[in-house]
């Protein structure tokens, strides 16, 4: 299944790199694409995953913040 995120933060190639990293090692998830345009992250996952989880994920890296996405 796949969801998209809002994650406010991402400035550049380096942010996305750390975003992607991040979020990859969360055991479920088996893809991120990040638009840095649009703030949209698109997190392909094999089940189900609390918002919580991606947000944990990204503790360490204060400035970027993971919100649903609207519309």
């Amino acid at each position: 299944m796949t969801h998209s995120y809002r994650v406010t933060g991402i400035t550049c190639a380096g942010c996305e790199k750390k975003v992607k990293k991040a979020l990859t090692e969360i055991p479920a998830v088996t893809e991120v694409n990040i638009d840095r345009t649009s703030e949209t992250v698109t997190v392909t996952m094999d089940t189900h995953l609390p918002l919580e989880t991606l947000r944990s994920a990204l503790q360490a890296y204060p400035k970027y913040q993971v919100l649903e996405q609207k519309g």
